[in-house]
């Protein structure tokens, strides 16, 4: 971690005693120099980050003590020798990640047996993955994400049956290939120490045989309620992407059936990810268990009923909660408050009614409210006037009325929708109402005013006559109330009463005062 450039000296190889080289994150250039496979004590070779090129000389693999072999972030290039697990039989981190190696992984790396990190992740290594892992009981993480890996042949996943005597296994992340196939169920007997696990963009398909999956594939059937024994698990993504503006919408998976109630027994997850499925049911009030979730994101389901209230007890949700496209009913709860770091609050696009609470302005955190398309009415809630950190606003699609306060002008808006609602009376000019393209009020026919690229009618110059009341109906309004007070005052109501059964009019009373009793 210098600025030592000008190419790894060869001379290092001279120093035969050496046992370790870290020179990590030197923009050094050039290539490894051969003279390095000349340090038969080695253990440790870090040469990470170093802007290298070329390929690894064939004399590195003489270093047969080697426990540490680092290439990661370079550029480099070539394929792995065959015979590589039998050139390193005391390895336990292998580390070639972010390079431009290709070719197969050797079967050979089966040898190594004392292997606990493997991570050749974003490069281009493709063709079958026949090695197996059951002899590698120190393993801990197995990174081969971003590669081509995947042949096409119906066992190509049976790899996944030797992971399973794995049993300090934390991360397997298979992300990124070109897997095809239905998992085996030996993944329901991967270590219970497994913390994350990736199979996301691969072409995967059919069931999840009481295991786990992840995004961007074709999974169908139900979640499994066995999941809820990951008592490790940090991260459950089963879902697609929720964009909302404009751009792609990656598709999730095709899981049907209800949301496992066991899902709250993993008191470790920080993220549960069901967006885009075929989940039908409620949320179970179970999930209110999961003190450490940031984010909960069930959006475009068929999901139903009330949302439980113990959702809102989660106050670490800080990231987001997303439940739009599903058909939920009722009201937003006051608890809401109690997400003072949301900050992402999304529930458009179901059935969902009443006033927004007031205690909505307690998470003063939000950046990011959207409530489009439900059944809330009322006015616009006066805590907007101190939610500084709101960037995005949608109220569009409901029944909200009254006058567009003023105090919106003042906040540091991006995107404010109030399209189709009944809101009337002079629209805003300045803050977000000056910028047309983020601003939308189409369908509020009552509005009038705002900026000449909005096109809404201009407002009266003066009060229309429908709001005035007339001068003459005022002095006989006020001439009655006069006559009224007199009466009042005499303590004789009786009059009153007899001059309105004999049908005297307004008119008439101006006319002709009552003759008093």
């Amino acid at each position: 971690m210098n600025n030592l450039t000008g190419g790894i000296p060869p001379f290092i190889g001279n120093l035969t005693s050496l046992e370790v080289v870290s020179l990590g994150w030197n923009p050094f250039g050039g290539n490894i120099p051969d003279s390095l496979g000349q340090l038969k004590e080695l253990k440790t070779l870090g040469i990470r980050g170093n802007n290298l090129s070329g390929t690894i000389p064939p004399s590195i693999y003489n270093l047969s003590f080697l426990v540490i072999f680092s290439v990661s972030e370079n550029q480099m290039h070539g394929s792995l020798p065959p015979s590589l697990g039998l050139y390193f039989p005391n390895l336990k981190r292998f580390q070639m990640n972010e390079n431009f190696f290709s070719g197969s992984i050797p079967i050979s790396l089966s040898n190594a047996s004392k292997l606990e990190y493997v991570q050749i992740a974003s490069n281009s290594f493709f063709g079958k993955l026949s090695v197996n892992f059951g002899g590698m009981k120190n393993l801990s993480n197995l990174i081969l994400e971003y590669n081509n890996l995947g042949s096409g042949e119906s066992d190509e996943m049976g790899f996944m049956n030797s992971l399973a005597n794995c049993s300090k296994l934390q991360v397997l992340s298979l992300g990124g290939n070109q897997f095809r196939g239905a998992l085996p169920h030996s993944i329901a007997n991967l270590s219970s120490q497994l913390q994350i696990l990736v199979l996301g963009s691969n072409k995967l398909y059919g069931s999840i045989p009481s295991g786990i999956g992840i995004e961007e594939n074709q999974f169908t059937g139900s979640i499994p309620k066995e999941m809820g024994k990951l008592l490790n698990l940090q991260g459950l993504d089963f879902g697609g992407n929720h964009f909302s503006g404009e751009g792609l919408d990656f598709g999730g998976n095709h899981f049907s059936g209800e949301v496992p109630s066991t899902l709250g027994n993993l008191s470790s997850l920080y993220e549960i990810l069901l967006g885009d499925n075929n989940l039908s049911g409620v949320i179970p009030s179970s999930l209110g268990n999961l003190e450490r979730l940031a984010i909960l994101e069930m959006f475009a389901n068929e999901l139903s009923g009330t949302i439980p209230e113990d959702i809102f007890n989660i106050s670490s949700l800080s990231v987001s909660l997303d439940l739009a496209e599903n058909h939920f009913v009722g009201s937003i709860p006051p608890r809401i408050g109690n997400l003072k770091a949301l900050r992402c609050f999304d529930v458009s696009n179901n059935d969902l009614s009443g006033e927004i609470p007031g205690e909505l302005g307690l998470c003063s955190s939000l950046e990011e409210i959207y409530l489009a398309e439900n059944f809330f009415n009322g006015f616009i809630p006066s805590f907007f006037r101190t939610s500084r950190g709101i960037r995005k606003v949608d109220l569009s699609r409901n029944n909200f009325f009254g006058q567009i306060p003023i105090f919106l002008e003042a906040l540091s808006l991006e995107y404010l929708n109030l399209s189709f609602n009944d809101f009337e009376g002079r629209l805003p000019t300045r803050g977000i109402f000056a910028n047309a393209s983020a601003i939308s009020v189409v369908g509020c026919n009552r509005l009038c005013g705002g900026i000449h690229e909005l096109q809404l009618p201009k407002c009266p110059e003066h009060e229309s006559s429908s709001q005035k009341i007339s001068q003459r109906l005022k002095i006989i309004i006020s001439t009655a109330s006069a006559f009224l007070g007199l009466v009042m005052e005499e303590g004789t109501f009786a009059a009153a009463f007899k001059i309105i059964d004999k049908k005297n009019t307004t008119k008439d009373l101006l006319q002709k005062p009552p003759q008093s009793n």
